[in-house]
């Protein structure tokens, strides 16, 4: 890193000094991501406040002491060891009106609150209609209702998706309009049950693969006509994958995006893959993803500030340049690259050196196959097609970060110098470390031992 110092020299770090933020999906990958970039990179700042719901008989406390013993925040933790005293869990839930918030904890943020991000959603594929609906619609709605009290609010950053629009094979960094209305949509989900509305998913959905998409794209709709008071942006990141430098390379602790095909791959429980082999994977690292919400965060300040901004602005975070999209590697790569180290979790592996010691039940495996085929039924939209993404706002941004030395440093977003290769081997590397909690050493001494076992 730099000598100059941070706070003095980089206009971001200085704008998130002394700072409040409230956090949303601060349990989950993106979230967590974020909250550790900003400890690490942003050391000036006063409290970072997150939404927590009650799980698995966990209180809110709990879950955040849990999150941050996690492997991610070592280096935050080599530095600072008091970090977590910045952190505040603030008990609530998503489905919940007012998000749950007790008088207190909505009173604080409303005199203290500069900085929010929404990143808290349903990511399921499969999630019911009602339910997509009350988290990822009705959800940003009280959102705004809270951000539109708060009194000292700087910058108001939704997490989005890239496929929020994927009925269209063009996507630009702006808002569509949509044939529904998002405030009638909530009101049929109030007084139909989540039976009644199944029936009228499919027709309600049309081109829309899933309710995810179908329903991130009707919460953009509806901070488009509801929102435009706040200084709000909207990010819409692509396939996250695993970080790609920062704090570690290959961190990755959940089976979304690229993660739960290689791992069903990997443990060979996936021998057959219907996709077109010709179509590249908009995967871009959890990483590149959390420093464009920073800088977009600052941004939009600095925007509101100067009275050109136009509120939402959109921001694409995906591969669009068409160098990039040339460099980047298909589905077909992705699994030979990944298929060169050895998985101590596949069948074959098993079979060689645990056996008789691992025992695989019929009820198991059948849960397992059962696994893959629906990940198999809810990926197959995305990894049959393409689309191609404007990122002109996103290029825009860049350029404000080259305008600043240490900004460009701390919190670039730019993937051209990415080494594909490298990245997903990194990426399995993570996922043995992290997910399946491997002893890499031990696990490639076995396998070199015993290599002439067929």
């Amino acid at each position: 890193m730099s000598a100059l110092n941070p706070i003095s020299e980089s206009n971001i770090v200085s704008f998130f000094h002394d700072k409040n933020i409230f956090l949303t999906g601060g349990t989950g990958f993106v979230g967590k991501c974020l909250i550790e970039k900003l400890l690490r990179s942003c050391p000036g700042i006063k409290g970072i406040y997150v939404l927590v719901r009650q799980q698995k008989g966990l209180t809110p406390a709990e879950r955040t002491e849990k999150l941050c013993a996690s492997r991610l925040f070592d280096t935050v933790r080599a530095t600072n060891c008091d970090f977590t005293k910045i952190i505040h869990p603030i008990e609530g839930d998503l489905r919940s009106p007012n998000f749950g918030l007790s008088t207190h904890d909505e009173e604080m943020l409303i005199e203290k609150c500069h900085i929010v991000f929404h990143s808290a959603a349903t990511v399921r594929f499969d999630e019911p209609l009602k339910t997509a609906l009350e988290i990822n619609l009705l959800g940003v709605k009280k959102m705004v209702h809270l951000c539109s009290k708060m009194r000292s609010l700087q910058s108001f950053v939704h997490v989005s998706t890239a496929y929020s629009n994927c009925n269209r094979q063009c996507i630009d960094e702006i808002i569509y309009e949509n044939p529904f209305e998002p405030e009638k949509l909530l009101s049929a989900a109030e007084w139909m049950d989540e039976d009644m509305l199944d029936l009228i998913t499919d027709r309600l959905l049309n081109k829309f693969p899933n309710t995810y998409a179908f329903t991130k794209g009707l919460a953009e709709t509806y901070l488009a006509s509801h929102a435009k008071h706040l200084p709000l942006a909207i990010i819409r990141p692509s396939i996250i994958g695993s970080t790609w430098r920062e704090p570690i390379p290959g961190f990755v602790d959940n089976y979304m995006g690229p993660s739960g095909v290689l791992a069903a791959y990997l443990t060979g429980l996936l021998r057959v893959w219907f996709a077109d082999t010709t179509v590249k994977p908009n995967i871009i690292p959890v990483d590149i993803v959390v420093n464009m919400m920073i800088a977009i965060s600052w941004y939009t300040w600095q925007q509101t500030n100067a009275n050109t901004h136009i509120s939402p602005s959109v921001f694409n975070c995906c591969a669009g340049d068409e160098e990039i999209v040339q460099s980047r590697p298909t589905s077909e790569q992705w699994l030979k690259i990944a298929s060169e180290q050895v998985h101590s979790h596949s069948i074959g592996y098993q079979c060689q050196f645990r056996w008789p010691r691992t025992t695989i039940t019929l009820n198991n495996f059948t849960r397992r196959l059962n696994t893959v085929k629906k990940l198999l039924n809810t990926t197959h939209f995305f990894t049959r097609n393409h689309w191609t993404f404007s990122n002109t706002q996103s290029r825009i941004l860049r350029n404000h970060l080259r305008n600043n030395a240490l900004d460009k440093e701390l919190f670039d977003f730019d993937i051209n110098e990415l080494d594909w290769p490298k990245y997903i081997r990194n990426h399995v590397l993570g996922m043995k470390q992290h997910l399946f909690q491997e002893d890499l050493e031990q696990m490639v001494i076995h396998y070199h031992q015993n290599r002439r076992v067929t």
